[in-house]
């Protein structure tokens, strides 16, 4: 037989439509996960919405989707781990049914005289009750399922339900149905679906946009304004931009532009970054640390560079320029006035600086060349440093350096992988706006 796909045909072509399927099956499931962990529903919401964004955010860059299920789930473990205080975790009930600050108003209106009077109801229970009354009528699980997840017999789940029910029908009037909980939570799925919608057209217009206008969505979305009329002029003249106005309301939250920046291509991350930390042009909003925060490890990868170390790089730069006639640009010097970092090109660094392409070439070092790399060293640039160095360490592996401060600027730590070869990962200080300038 052959083994059906967790995720939806077409997902490329329609993201968001398609994705909804994988919400609407699932969502139960991270939900009772966030619960049972951290002991707080109003916890467990947020991290549960969070969840379905990075899975969305980050789907694309998942090889194997057949393991979306065991991805998601440690999407959501690593949400559990960044954002559940030991106080909260440790000292508030389950039953406890306040709103998220991050729930959509429009929702808050309906269900808070029910959610009250449930909380009140609720707290009446002991914890197992408690608990098949949020498998059952909040996760909408089955009586099979919830055996299959608790290993508690059904007959037993059962008897605890009807003893559960007995008494909250002394406190919950019989006007309000349980029942009515379900719909509740249906309502907080179709919340994570319009962000989601929200995040892909925002993204699509977004892009479209120039760079001006970009930045005051920006500077908008700091102070949660709505949009100016030029920007609307220009957002309506682009493909798709008056249903994205109307799915915002023609105005962004902080949140939102992260994540519909997120969501856009390279390219369109990249000029905006480098545009948002020139010293010309600030940003109220931190565009690396906003998408370092969704993304789905807590660390990005910028780039894949090369690094040879020499003894003597004024001259190693000469020879690449001489030899092969690679732009040379000598980019940190130390205290003696001698350049101890510069990189190499094909050609000339105005597309690199400008955002129009990559950095293609060498970074080139002072330092001894070393062993099996013959000087020659892998350099990964990332964002999140102290994240990687912690995930590298919780894994086991012994061969990591500590952080270090480099002399041309970078904070770096060194891996050796099994076969011996060094991987220096690298992050730039905030106070180097653009490594590829020259600062001396």
């Amino acid at each position: 037989m052959k083994k059906n796909k967790v995720y939806p045909a077409g997902y490329k072509e329609n993201a968001a439509p398609a994705f909804e399927k994988l919400v609407e099956s699932r969502y139960n499931k991270v939900l009772y996960y966030c619960v049972k962990k951290t002991r707080n529903v109003h916890l467990a919401e947020e991290l549960t919405q969070e969840t379905f964004l990075k899975a969305f955010i980050n789907f694309e860059k998942l090889a194997n989707k057949e393991a979306f299920d065991s991805w998601l789930f440690s999407i959501c473990k690593n949400e559990i781990l960044l954002n559940v205080r030991s106080d909260i975790k440790n000292n508030e009930a389950i039953n406890s049914f306040a709103f998220s600050s991050k729930t959509d108003a429009k929702y808050e209106k309906d269900s808070n005289e029910l959610f009250e009077k449930l909380h009140a109801a609720l707290s009446i229970l002991d914890e197992k009750h408690c608990e098949m009354i949020n498998l059952k009528y909040f996760c909408g699980f089955r009586i099979k399922q919830i055996a299959a997840l608790t290993g508690v017999e059904e007959k037993l789940i059962k008897s605890r339900l009807y003893e559960a029910r007995n008494k909250l029908s002394s406190i919950i009037s019989n006007k309000i149905k349980i029942s009515g909980l379900q719909k509740i939570y249906i309502k907080r799925r179709q919340a994570v679906m319009d962000k989601i919608k929200l995040t892909e057209t925002g993204a699509h217009v977004f892009s479209r946009l120039s760079l001006k206008t970009q930045n005051e969505l920006l500077n908008l979305a700091h102070g949660n304004h709505k949009f100016s009329e030029t920007t609307l002029v220009e957002i309506g003249e682009t493909e798709r931009g008056r249903e994205f106005v109307k799915q915002c309301d023609g105005k962004l939250s902080r949140d939102e532009i992260a994540l519909i920046i997120s969501y856009c291509d390279e390219e369109t991350i990249k000029r905006l970054k480098w545009e948002t930390t020139d010293s010309r042009a600030k940003s109220p909003i931190n565009i690396a640390m906003s998408l370092k925060t969704i993304s789905a490890n807590g660390y990005l990868v910028n780039g894949i560079d090369v690094m040879l170390k020499t003894r003597v790089v004024e001259k190693t730069l000469e020879w690449y320029e001489k030899t092969l006639g690679w732009k040379a640009h000598r980019g940190m010097f130390d205290e003696n006035k001698e350049c101890c970092y510069g990189c190499v090109t094909l050609d000339e660094k105005t597309p690199i600086t400008s955002g129009t392409r990559g950095f293609y070439g060498f970074h080139i070092s002072k330092g001894e060349p070393s062993g099996q790399n013959f000087g020659i060293t892998p350099m990964v640039t990332v964002d999140g440093l102290e994240r990687l160095y912690e995930i590298i360490k919780k894994s086991g592996w012994k061969e990591c350096s500590d952080i270090k401060n480099e002399e041309w600027g970078a904070r770096t730590i060194t891996v050796k992988d099994f076969n011996g070869y060094c991987i220096v990962f690298m992050e730039w200080p905030p106070e180097i706006k653009n490594p590829y300038c020259d600062q001396q």
